[in-house]
């Protein structure tokens, strides 16, 4: 139980690192920062990643 309480947590982080890449990512597209546009859409590809992996590992492969 105290496992996927770690889990839910980390996942609630990831979500939030991807919403503040996703706006990173925008402020590069707006403002033509071509580095900060990069790095926004790998860090948010990066947590979504993670979060899927990590809600996905909680459910025990059923679906």
């Amino acid at each position: 139980m105290v496992r996927d309480t770690y889990q839910i947590v980390l996942s609630v982080i990831g979500v939030l690192a991807a919403l503040g890449a996703l706006a990173w990512a925008l402020d590069g597209l707006i403002f033509d920062d071509v580095f900060a546009f990069r790095c926004g859409v790998v860090i948010v590809m990066a947590s979504i990643t993670m979060v899927v992996a990590l809600l996905n590992s909680q459910s025990g492969g059923n679906s």
